[in-house]
């Protein structure tokens, strides 16, 4: 109840960025392709604190490249956004390593990301509402000051989000609203172990007031778990817990087998190719997800592929190669189609190279 935002954003996502670029380090492969890491880290950010730079994007309406301007502080949050997805974190070093050797390019598609499907899919109203109450007025501008001393993030969001509130409709809180909350009952406590936004020591301060409390913390994870191996063993022991009410009995021996898959080490594909009409027609139809309910439609509207999805919304689709295509406005995701004979077999919808949803054509109706 006392963690005022976004006074942690800083210090969690240095030691979240801190402790993949330290996974890299200890990869044999990640390593080998990137033995410089850290020290390219610090030179990205160096560079970008002394001006913006400039990176090319797809616009997310047209899916045509487009050239912006990329300061410091959104770059940051690109990093950041990644880090909030066990998938995505393990491109970091990629990511990092192409904008050492002077490519903007996969960070500001981050950030735009970040922008367009978590900033503007919020209510930034309710958000000044509640923080500029519980949170920004009992900040120490010093303790801020030194927390984000010296890390990736910087004070920005403080500083913005402090001038914002001096702005914006002010509520009170009741006495005792920040005090610790305690409670006897059973309380299992999840936590990634890279999660920039609540680490596991939230879950070691709150554990404190929790005496029936059990505490996980997910190998290599960060705020989701998406893309760890061996990661339904969490599922398993959270519907355990449910159903028996208590953590007397829980096994957890195998939180130990989780780990990632490794590390990217090529460049991420991001250059749009050109294809003709004929290349994109196999593509059309519509497709239901393998053994699930997911529906999606393929159209094709001024030359350009979109894949709507029943409960998803629409994406445009960018070819990279002939048979993959970038989800525009949504970093990280790409359709993989499996064609043979000239038809399409399946198609992988991927997020940072992990599988999320695979699809199949759907039959036509018999007449």
């Amino acid at each position: 109840m006392d963690d005022k935002l976004p006074l942690h954003i800083r210090p969690g996502a240095e030691r979240a960025l801190k402790g993949v670029l330290a996974e890299c380090a200890q990869e044999e492969a990640c390593h080998a392709a990137f033995p410089k890491l850290e020290e390219e880290s610090n030179a990205v950010w160096s560079t970008l604190s002394k001006g913006p730079v400039r990176a090319r994007v797809l616009n997310p309406r047209t899916g045509e490249p487009t050239d912006v301007s990329l300061s410091r502080d959104l770059a940051a949050e690109g990093v950041r956004y990644m880090l909030y997805s066990s998938s995505a974190a393990g491109e970091v070093p990629a990511v990092l390593h192409q904008a050492a050797l002077g490519d903007y390019t996969p960070i500001a598609e981050r950030a735009l990301s970040g922008r367009l499907q978590i900033v503007a899919s919020g209510s930034s109203g309710m958000y000044l509402s509640v923080t500029c109450a519980e949170d920004v007025p009992w900040i120490d501008p010093k303790e801020a000051e030194r927390l984000a001393a010296g890390t990736f993030i910087g004070d920005y969001r403080y500083v913005q989000q402090r001038a914002a509130c001096a702005l914006w409709p002010q509520g009170s809180i009741p006495k005792g609203f920040l005090e610790s909350v305690d409670a006897v009952v059973p309380t299992l406590l999840i936590s990634g172990m890279w999660d920039p936004a609540t680490p596991p020591s939230d879950a070691e301060r709150v554990a404190r007031h929790l005496p029936k409390s059990l505490s996980i913390v997910v190998p290599h994870g960060g705020h989701s778990l998406d893309g760890l191996e061996g990661v339904e063993c969490v599922t398993n022991l959270q519907v355990q817990f449910v159903e028996r009410g208590s953590l007397e009995g829980l096994s957890t021996g195998c939180v130990d087998q989780i780990h990632r898959p490794p590390f990217r080490v090529e460049p991420l594909e991001l250059k749009v190719i050109a294809l003709n009409e004929a290349d994109l027609t196999k593509f059309l139809g519509s497709y239901l997800e393998d053994g699930g309910p997911s529906q999606a439609e393929i159209v094709r509207r001024d030359g350009k592929l979109h894949i709507q999805f029943a409960t998803e919304g629409e994406y445009l689709l960018a070819p990279v190669t002939p048979t993959r295509f970038r989800l525009v406005g949504a970093s990280g995701l790409v359709l993989v189609f499996d064609v043979e004979g000239g038809a399409v077999r399946a198609a992988r919808l991927l997020d940072s190279g992990s599988p999320v949803l695979q699809l199949v054509p759907k039959a036509p109706k018999a007449n």
